[in-house]
């Protein structure tokens, strides 16, 4: 059976509403914190995240869609994952424990039935052992994943899978006997697989001396693929053991790196075609260090601690120009600027002398400006941390999110999103008011930007800390769906029609969304006499019972 619902819309403007975060699901029964790296992930449009299980005591890997019923559990309860998780093509690689071979390398194609150990590497059955403390995976593709190994014999070395036991190998002893090779990428800062091969940082080494330092490697998965692209700092300090930038950034075909020569005139910027002759200097600087890369607008974009300044460069030595000095700016560690692209404009965290890390961004006249003092005075704002896995700065929705705080709460941080104006960077927590605060525990930063949605950690004392969600686009998750439960007619309208409904819907809750995604209206579908204040436009009526929702685009002429 269905019912008739007559509803009569008034047309003149009306301030709409926001939308919030939401709950998606309260999957911990107490109400606890949550001192985690999540290690946010997308794949096949949804989120997958490691998440504190109560029943277990485990860090369990989980999956959700941004709805209660598309959130769940993914990996087995006797399972306890580490940080961080890795997409390669379909596939989730990660370490983890099972309490009976240790901590090995493990797949999953996002079910419970899709996860398995991969290959038992090291003998110990210690979850803790010392031998397995560093190890982690790196990077991947579609075919094959490299990730940092430990056999108990080998020290920390270079290893890659496929997926399967038989195709999982130790790539090259680096470092030569027990000791490791200190391999080093940054998975938020730049890129570090290109065509296939894995670049990154290693120290070789033998019998417990170091031969020839921290240098730029490539490996395609071989031994003889596995080879150190130059020694540009020749003897056992290292080109970038003193630079700190342990990051590449793929660029015209080409890998970009900073690093230190022997000489001033011998460091800076490098480009390699992951050959050893194709690896060369492009631009010399005898400063510190040139500390990040962001590629757009067809040019790499990098800050430089020389003043500090932002520079851009096409690759070649002439097309290596300054673009603005970063005023009362300091440049304390590799990342300090976080540099993202919003709806085309370049946006950065600066570490000031004057208002403390803030939002900044390059302007229309290639100045670095402030976008909001959000905490006034010298005190930070912006969250001043730095992560190999993820940066401070997420993009969605043509805005930037950081976690922040201005002064309220006891300083305790906050999501904010920005749209680049002082007036459009606001706070989107405490939620109703709660007292809690956003990203986890500790020295966590738990918020991430997926193609449909934000994604946080956040606590309240109601709950504890649970996964929220933001959508600007109601129609943007698959769980959003046009069906025959939901008729419109007429449609368009001139502001008069009825919505026709299943019982399953009657004494449901109905939003309105207009075409950003913006909640305009809330209202119960059990009324015959309805009213709204609507603009002319295009509006997506939403109905909601339990975990089930129908949608209808109406048109307002």
């Amino acid at each position: 059976m269905v019912k008739n619902y007559f509803f009569l819309l008034v047309l003149f403007p009306v301030l709409a509403i926001s939308q919030s975060f939401q709950l998606v699901k309260d999957e911990n029964p107490t109400t606890g914190g949550l001192n985690l790296n999540c290690s946010f992930r997308e794949m096949n449009g949804k989120l997958y995240y490691l998440f504190t299980d109560q029943a277990t005591g485990n860090i369990a890997l989980y999956v959700s869609d941004g709805t209660a019923a598309g959130t769940s559990k993914v990996t087995p309860n006797n399972v306890s994952v580490s940080a961080p998780i890795i997409i390669g093509g379909n596939k989730i690689y990660f370490y983890a424990t099972d309490g009976i071979n240790g901590k090995e390398p493990w797949i999953s194609d996002g079910t419970t039935l899709g996860t398995h150990i991969i290959k038992n590497i090291n003998p110990s059955t210690d979850n803790s052992d010392f031998n397995t403390f560093s190890v982690s995976f790196l990077s991947a593709v579609a075919n094959k994943a490299f990730f940092i190994g430990n056999d108990g014999v080998n020290g920390d070395e270079l290893w890659v899978t496929d997926g399967s036991e038989a195709g999982t190998v130790f790539v090259k002893d680096i470092y030569a006997g027990s000791t490791g090779s200190q391999i080093s990428v940054s998975n938020s800062m730049g890129t570090n697989i290109k065509d296939g091969k894995l670049y990154f940082f290693a120290l070789n080494g033998s019998g417990g001396f170091t031969v020839n330092g921290v240098e730029p490697w490539v490996s395609d998965g071989t031994p003889a693929g596995t080879f150190m692209l130059k020694d540009i700092k020749t003897g056992f300090n290292g080109s970038s053991g003193t630079a700190n930038t342990k990051h590449f950034v793929e660029y015209n075909g080409k890998m970009y790196f900073f690093a230190i020569g022997d000489t001033a005139a011998l460091s800076g910027l490098y480009e390699t075609d992951g050959t050893t002759t194709g690896t060369q200097l492009v631009y010399s600087t005898s400063i510190y260090r040139i500390d990040e890369f962001l590629v757009r607008n067809n040019l790499i974009y990098f800050t430089h601690s020389n003043g500090p300044a932002l520079y851009t460069t096409d690759g070649t030595a002439a097309g290596t120009n300054l673009v603005a000095t970063i005023t009362n700016g300091q440049l304390n560690n590799v990342g300090t600027c976080q540099m993202v692209d919003a709806n085309g404009t370049l946006f950065l965290r600066v570490v000031s002398n004057t208002v403390g890390s803030e939002l900044f961004k390059l302007d229309s006249t290639n100045q670095i400006v402030n976008v909001k003092d959000i905490r006034a005075g010298v005190p930070n704002g912006v969250s001043g941390n730095i992560y190999q896995h993820r940066k401070v700065l997420q993009v969605y929705d043509n805005k930037v999110w950081f976690l922040g705080s201005d002064g309220s709460l006891s300083g305790a941080l906050q999501i904010w999103g920005s749209d680049g104006t002082d007036a459009g960077t606001v706070a989107f927590s405490p939620l109703n008011g709660d007292g809690g605060f956003a990203g986890g525990n500790g020295n966590n930063y738990n918020i991430f930007a997926t193609s449909f949605g934000m994604f946080m950690i956040y606590y309240n004392a109601t709950v504890g800390a649970e996964l929220y969600f933001y959508t600007s686009t109601p129609l943007g998750n698959a769980s959003f769906t046009d069906n025959n439960n939901l008729k419109v007619y007429p449609n368009p309208s001139s502001g008069e029609f009825t919505i026709q409904v299943s019982n399953d819907f009657v004494g449901s809750k109905a939003s309105l969304y207009n075409l950003l995604g913006q909640k305009v209206q809330d209202f119960i579908v059990d009324q015959n006499n309805y009213s709204s204040n609507l603009n002319r436009g295009i509006y997506t009526i939403q109905i909601q019972n339990g975990d089930k929702i129908i949608s209808k685009k109406i048109v307002i002429q």
